[in-house]
């Protein structure tokens, strides 16, 4: 079966729904002899940070809704398949749809018309879509809500880590405590995090330091960044960029402790990442977070909760090492392998 991907996320974006995207065709090509995947971009020299203009937008609709049915009938494809929506309306071929969460219904600071917009869009994507794939069963549950469907047309499929994660921990004499937003839209809340850090007691505030990973431009950025400036924690934080895959895992590695105060999200892939690298994880009980951490983390609720945990694992090497062995076996349970398995799996009982 010829099955056509919407590959523009893999090379429009540096988040996790590129991570996912690549690792998930990676591991497909590799163990799945059944299915050809051919890959459609409307941009084939398309690469991360692709700007978004007007005109761009435009075309990005005329290629999906009008040019992509033709590239499909033209390659005689049997199946579409969407990573996000919208997805081509007017395909005639069967289309599995992958709906990650529905974190823009969980945020404030949207504008209503561009989240009614983004509904619509998902609603329409959602019932045109044979099946839908998602990464938690919370995510489950948002979308057979928001969007009105039957939870039976709906598929669980957890993500995985690292490919190449570091297994032992770096040697630094640098301390510091990791948190990896990637973004700073206000849902994931990095004012807790850095007022969980500032409540830290001198003696570890002073030893440590607070990196932070995610795109270092645009207005959130910058009120975050003024944010930091305000409670006088500028020297205590360091703001890294976009890094590259090794890098974070090298980051993850010679952390002392990961801290996650995401107000929503649709399966958390930063903590497992961190779980991998067999960094002790602490995060906010919320959305499939406290899915994806179970019992091998520390699940808090506010800030006050969260620095009272972050003393406790950081002064004590016992619990520390518990977290990484409970953090490491968890995160053994989740692999692009079985990502990509249960993504056929998905395939072969809804789409024939």
């Amino acid at each position: 079966m010829q099955i056509g991907v919407d590959y523009r996320l893999a090379n429009r974006h540096l988040g996790g729904m590129a991570i996912y995207l690549k690792n998930l065709i990676r591991s497909l090509k590799m163990i799945d002899k059944q299915n050809e995947y051919v890959m459609f971009d409307d941009n084939p020299s398309g690469h991360p940070g692709f700007k978004k203009h007007a005109w761009t937008i435009v075309w990005e609709h005329i290629w999906l809704q009008l040019c992509l049915p033709y590239f499909f009938w033209k390659g005689k494809i049997n199946l579409g398949y969407f990573p996000n929506p919208p997805v081509s309306f007017f395909l005639t071929v069967p289309i599995v749809l992958t709906i990650p969460d529905v974190s823009f219904m969980h945020d404030a600071a949207l504008p209503h018309w561009l989240k009614g917009y983004l509904w619509m869009m998902y609603f329409l994507s959602a019932h045109k879509a044979r099946t839908i794939t998602t990464f938690s069963e919370n995510s489950k549950k948002d979308i057979a809500a928001f969007f009105k469907v039957r939870s039976d047309k709906i598929y669980v499929i957890p993500l995985a880590g690292l490919r190449n994660s570091s297994r032992q921990k770096e040697k630094t004499k640098d301390k510091y405590v990791i948190t990896v937003p990637g973004t700073f839209v206000p849902r994931k809340n990095i004012k807790d995090t850095i007022l969980a850090f500032k409540k830290l007691p001198a003696r570890i505030k002073n030893t440590h330091r607070l990196v932070i990973v995610g795109l270092t431009q645009g207005e959130d950025f910058e009120k975050v960044k003024n944010f930091v400036a305000s409670e006088k924690m500028s020297r205590k934080t360091v703001f890294t960029g976009r890094v590259s895959d090794r890098e974070l895992s090298r980051l993850y590695s010679g952390a002392r402790l990961f801290i996650c105060t995401s107000l929503y999200e649709g399966f958390g892939l930063p903590v497992l990442e961190a779980m991998t690298c067999g960094t002790p994880v602490i995060s906010y009980a919320n959305s499939s977070l406290s899915e994806v951490v179970d019992d091998a983390g520390i699940l808090v609720n506010d800030y006050d909760e969260l620095s009272r945990a972050m003393q406790q694992v950081l002064d004590s090497q016992m619990l520390q090492n518990i977290l990484k062995s409970k953090g490491r076996r968890r995160a053994a349970l989740y692999t692009w392998d079985k990502t990509a398995t249960a993504f056929i799996t998905s395939l072969s009982k809804n789409v024939n």
